[in-house]
């Protein structure tokens, strides 16, 4: 997942099930490999940030990941995967920097984010991932598509 070629992004409903607890999420696939599984893999219990919770969350969430609203995160950076109970950023999530170059739309600089405050040494489980380019119409598409989930 690091070239300067063009990925393709898709999701997936998927469910994280726990002993007390299910939840539905839109699973983000960049070509055809799934970052919920990655992710779970390198030990990050995480879901996206799609997909799921209130309509002023799932909206928020879009326009935030399509760049019409400002980040969430400090430096500029973008969650992408949060904390699977809340959503909240306190509890860890993983972010990247978006950025838009010739049309297309770049996620680099995979980070591991929480407790709180800044970039923790979790992140080195991320070191290999990115940089990404997607499609910016293509990205955004799918993004949007994300709702009605």
């Amino acid at each position: 997942m690091s070239t300067g070629a063009l990925s393709t992004i898709e999701v997936d409903i998927r469910t994280r099930v726990t002993d007390s607890s299910s939840k539905n999420f839109a699973d983000i696939k960049i070509d055809g490999r799934s970052l919920f599984d990655l992710f779970k893999s390198r030990d990050f219990d995480v879901i996206a940030c799609l997909g799921w919770g209130t309509a002023q969350y799932r909206t928020a969430e879009i326009y935030r990941l399509v760049l019409e609203e400002p980040s969430d995160m400090q430096g500029n950076r973008n969650s992408i995967y949060v904390c699977p109970d809340c959503g909240d950023l306190g509890c860890g999530a993983i972010s990247v920097d978006m950025q838009v170059e010739d049309n297309k739309i770049v996620w680099k600089n995979f980070k591991w984010e929480g407790d709180y405050g800044g970039i923790t040494e979790h992140s080195s489980r991320l070191a290999d991932l990115g940089p990404i380019y997607f499609d910016f119409g293509q990205y955004c598409d799918v993004v949007k598509g994300t709702y009605f989930l």
